[in-house]
């Protein structure tokens, strides 16, 4: 692996609001290093033979190099491989500002599954959502959580560490996208990351869950049985149908909510903008049991991409199943993949029955 992709690599590790791009950066004994509020990272394997205090800039500049070598004269410093040089300014840095890590030496896991297939929720951000990792019964879920939508997945099949996913998706995300190694305790989190014949170590302080615990007896009851109560009324449509739609309400300019009638073998649906223009669309459903018309919020395509990516399903081959409960008000959504509706992965909103 080049140098380019191992310093892209290490920055990922950095959490955003740490803000990498004014960060310094400690390059010392064949190694860089990082140290922020929250989250400590070293590079092994990286230049020999130089000791500086570096930017963003100098690592960008640094990283187009092959192969490089350094040598210092006084405070510049040229970095250069058989074709192109580099000379920054730097100084040496003090020896508080090079941190060693204690990683633990045994135990490292894979990321969970289950957090891995929650995936497309990572850049599903609301300003009202969380996204959790949660043990409930010994049984690991995840979980994005606003007062007026619920997505969440379960995997039976494991427990899990309970981590307020939010406060560091962009870290989580670069763990299951490199197949790192990681590793809890009650505070931090330790990753390990073989990159070519270096390594990348990180210590992170995270976040636990703080989800209550009536909506963690909510999420089981969605995936266990429990929540669909009454006459119920449901409907399977194409998941190709409900994205294009959901695609073109999107470059609607302010649209408001959804009016949505199950009727024989078919879905319509309706949206307006705030300034009259409207968008109506009828798709046909493979299976409908029960009519209703009800108003939503707006489906997002991000909604239905978790439900496909997360369920393992291919757009041919894939349903998304309406599930209307009138006497509760809920609306819940789950992926049918080869005719068989998978109760691990679901998203839940509240509807209001009628048109008015």
């Amino acid at each position: 692996m080049n140098l380019a992709a191992k310093i892209s690599r290490f920055l990922r590790y950095i959490p955003k609001e740490e803000s990498p791009e004014v960060a310094f950066y400690v390059i010392h004994d064949n190694k860089l290093h990082y140290s922020g509020t929250k989250t400590i990272c070293t590079l092994d394997g990286f230049i020999p033979d130089i000791s500086a205090v570096v930017t963003y800039r100098d690592l960008m500049s640094i990283s187009t190099l092959q192969d490089p070598v350094a040598e210092r004269d006084g405070a510049a410093i040229t970095v250069k491989d058989k074709t192109t040089s580099w000379t920054i300014y730097a100084t040496e840095p003090k020896p508080e500002m090079i941190h060693t890590q204690q990683h633990p030496s045994t135990n490292y896991q894979k990321m969970s599954p289950a957090i891995a297939k929650a995936r497309a929720l990572f850049g599903f951000r609301r300003p009202d959502m969380q996204l959790d990792a949660l043990n409930i019964n010994g049984i690991g879920y995840v979980a994005a959580v606003s007062p007026s939508l619920v997505l969440s997945l379960v995997d039976k099949n494991e427990t899990i560490s309970e981590i307020n996913i939010s406060g560091s998706s962009n870290v989580i995300e670069s763990i299951v996208t490199n197949n790192a190694d990681v590793q809890f305790d009650s505070k931090n989190m330790y990753i390990r990351d073989n990159v070519g014949n270096s390594t990348i170590y990180v210590t992170t302080k995270y976040a636990q869950s703080r989800v209550m615990d009536k909506v963690k007896v909510f999420i089981e009851k969605v995936h266990n049985g429990g929540f669909e109560v009454g006459t119920i009324v449901t409907c399977d449509v194409p998941y190709d149908e409900l994205r294009n739609f959901a695609g073109l309400v999107e470059k609607m300019e302010s649209p408001t909510e959804t009016t949505a009638e199950v009727a024989d073998n078919e879905l319509i649906m309706s949206v307006s903008e705030m300034h009259g223009r409207a968008l109506r669309k009828s798709v046909s459903a493979k299976t409908s049991v029960n009519k209703i018309t009800f108003r939503t919020g707006v489906i997002a395509t991000k909604i239905l991409q978790f439900l496909l990516s997360a369920s393992d399903g291919k757009p041919q081959n894939t349903d998304i199943r309406i599930t209307v409960m009138p006497e509760t008000g809920f609306c819940i959504l789950n992926p049918v993949v080869d005719s068989k509706r998978i109760a691990e992965v679901a998203s839940i909103t509240r509807v209001h029955i009628g048109t008015k």
